[in-house]
């Protein structure tokens, strides 16, 4: 009795023991699991942080590049309108040297009158002087032949009245002319300070553009992600996209204008290039960021002129992030003729143009690192390779 009495109260404190290790090993595992959520939870908010602040900074880098690429496209512009101050200039400057040659002719001509009125003049008063020398006494000794002698002295007086009045009209003419001249010159010579102080500031402007140029490589250098730069690009060749989309065709009125002759497609392989110098990048070259290239890289000189390759209409004129200073032409059937990275766009919208019409001057707008016309043609949207339609 004793013996099983014992045995009970052994198999009871085992079982009390077993349920003990249990819970303890239950609360346990409870400890282990909470420890190990919170450390997840942990991480994952700093994982977040850093997410968080990762994309802080990404958005801080593309602001920065987009005020530089606003403030780039600001000097674009700006160089754009000096071009057209010193262009406006230069016209009135021609002007002017046109008055002053002119003026110069007039007072040639004037001076020969006033010398030949002066000979004139010479040859009158001598004549006069034999008259009266040799002549007047024998007139006057004549009764029949008084009123002749006085016609004549009459006549030779008038004369003198004539050709003094003459001569006194062209050294009035003389003087105003020379005023003239004077006036003109000095307008010239203020003209000539203005042509001067805009090439300054020309020089100032393309400075300015060269810093903030600088300031965008700068910027765009420190946005490293291949992927975030190549959404950009795609961002911009969206944007083409999107706008040739919108441009196709944006004058109805192009195919009923264009005659058979004019039409673009009657001219491939003999469209002229828009602009002289080598191709440095062809279509279908590849791009440093992956892509390939859908037009022609064109290298010239800044201010070189670029020419419509053919009829058309402008569609397009205006700064364009990644292209700068952009000209599209509409050819009608579907055709359109890009021409970016311009100086000076010398069209608007709605202007007609003919093939070999001056259209922009080439430069280096959009951040070029020099001046380079970049040239595409499309046709519905899709681009052609300009090798088969240009006459090079």
């Amino acid at each position: 009795m004793t013996r099983r009495l014992l045995l009970l109260l052994a198999l009871a404190w085992l079982s009390l023991l077993d349920s003990t290790v249990m819970a303890q090993t239950a609360a346990s595992n409870d400890a282990e699991l909470s420890a190990r959520e919170e450390a997840a939870k942990a991480k994952l908010a700093a994982l977040r942080s850093d997410i968080d602040a990762a994309m802080a900074q990404q958005s801080s880098l593309q602001d920065a590049v987009k005020r530089s690429q606003a403030d780039l496209r600001e000097a674009d512009q700006a160089v754009q309108a000096q071009l057209a101050t010193q262009r406006a200039l230069q016209a009135e400057a021609t002007t002017q040297e046109a008055a002053l040659r002119d003026i110069d002719a007039r007072r040639a001509e004037a001076a020969d009158r006033l010398q030949k009125q002066r000979i004139d003049l010479g040859k009158l008063l001598r004549s006069a002087f034999r008259l009266g020398q040799h002549q007047q006494l024998r007139l006057l000794m004549s009764q029949d032949r008084l009123s002749a002698a006085a016609r004549v002295l009459e006549y030779h007086r008038y004369l003198q009245r004539d050709q003094l009045a003459r001569v006194r009209t062209m050294l009035d003419e003389l003087r105003e002319l020379a005023a003239l001249t004077e006036a003109t010159r000095q307008q010239s010579d203020q003209l000539a300070q203005a042509m001067q102080a805009a090439d300054v500031g020309r020089q100032a402007l393309d400075e300015q553009r060269n810093e903030r140029a600088a300031l965008l490589d700068v910027m765009q250098s420190r946005v490293r992600d291949q992927d975030v730069r190549l959404r950009m690009l795609r961002r911009d060749e969206q944007a083409l996209r999107t706008l040739l989309e919108t441009l196709r065709d944006v004058f109805a009125d192009i195919p009923k204008q264009l005659q058979s002759e004019q039409s673009i497609a009657a001219h491939r392989g003999q469209l002229p290039m828009p602009t002289g110098g080598p191709v440095l990048s062809s279509f279908g070259a590849a791009l440093p960021d992956g892509r390939r290239s859908e037009g022609w890289l064109i290298g010239t000189t800044a201010g070189a002129a670029v020419k419509a390759i053919a009829h058309g209409r402008v569609a397009f004129a205006e700064w364009m992030n990644g292209y700068g200073l952009l000209l599209i032409l509409d050819h009608g059937d579907g055709y359109l003729s890009l021409y970016a990275h311009n100086d000076a766009l010398l069209r608007e919208p709605g202007d007609w143009v003919n093939a070999g019409d001056a259209i922009a001057e080439s430069g280096s707008s959009g951040g070029q690192s020099r001046p380079a016309l970049y040239f595409e043609l499309r046709r519905n949207g899709q681009p052609i390779d300009p090798r088969l339609w240009l006459k090079r």
